[in-house]
C-alpha cells in the first residue's frame, strides 16, 4: 500500500479514535477488519497489508480486533457473528473496515469473498443489523471498495457503485467514493482511498 493510501486511512482511524475518547474510558472497543484481495479477476494486492496496518493501530488503541483475510463466505459469516456477540456484550465503540470488491444489486450492498461467484456474497445489511441490535455507543463503517468487479463480463449486471446506506443511530459510514459511482482506475496498484 502506498503512503497516500495509508495516510488517508489513518486519518479516518484518527477521527474514529477521537470520537471514541468521549465515551467512558472503560468501554470495550471492538473492530472487525476484512481484507479480500485474492480475486481471480481484478486482484487487490494491498488488501492484506491495509488490514494489518489498521489492525496494528487499533490494537495500540486497546481495540479487540477480529481479522479476516481472503476467507470464504461461510468464514466471513462466522466473523460477523463473533463481532456481533462482542459488540452486544460490550456496548462500546464498534469499528468495521472492509477492503475488497462489493456490488449493489436491487439497492442492497453485497461484500464479495475472494472466491466470489455471482450468487455467493454477503449483504452489508447483515452487519448493520447486528450493529443496530447491539445498541452500542458508536459505529464506524469504512468501505474501501475498488473500481471494478471480479467477474467476467456478462456474468452479472449490477448497478454501478454502492447504494447509499442508512446505518444504526450513532453510525458514521465512509465510502472510498460517493454512492452510485466507482472509484477511478488504479495507479501503481492503489485502489479505493489510495486514488
Amino acid at each position: 500500500m502506498t503512503s497516500l493510501s495509508l495516510s488517508r486511512i489513518t486519518i479516518n482511524i484518527g477521527v474514529f479514535l477521537f470520537i471514541c475518547s468521549f465515551p467512558v474510558q472503560a468501554d470495550i472497543r471492538n473492530a472487525l477488519l476484512i481484507g479480500n484481495g485474492d480475486y481471480a479477476i481484478s486482484a487487490l494486492p494491498n488488501a492484506t497489508s491495509e488490514v494489518e496496518a489498521i489492525s496494528s493501530v487499533l490494537k495500540d488503541a486497546d481495540f479487540r480486533v477480529i481479522e479476516s483475510h481472503d476467507e470464504n463466505l461461510s468464514d466471513i459469516r462466522t466473523k460477523f457473528r463473533e463481532f456481533a456477540k462482542r459488540i452486544s456484550a460490550s456496548k462500546g465503540p464498534a469499528f468495521f473496515y472492509y477492503v475488497g470488491h462489493s456490488i449493489q444489486f436491487k439497492d442492497i450492498n453485497y461484500l464479495l469473498p475472494s472466491a466470489a461467484v455471482p450468487d455467493r456474497a454477503i449483504s452489508l445489511n447483515v452487519l448493520l443489523e447486528y450493529m443496530d441490535d447491539a445498541k452500542n455507543s458508536v459505529n464506524i463503517v469504512i468501505l474501501n471498495t475498488p473500481y471494478s468487479l471480479p467477474f467476467e463480463e456478462g456474468k452479472l449486471s449490477p448497478k454501478t457503485g454502492l447504494a447509499p446506506i442508512d446505518g444504526p443511530p450513532g453510525s458514521f459510514i465512509v465510502f472510498s467514493t460517493k454512492p452510485g459511482t466507482l472509484a477511478s482506475s488504479p495507479k501503481n496498484d492503489k485502489h479505493g482511498f489510495g486514488d
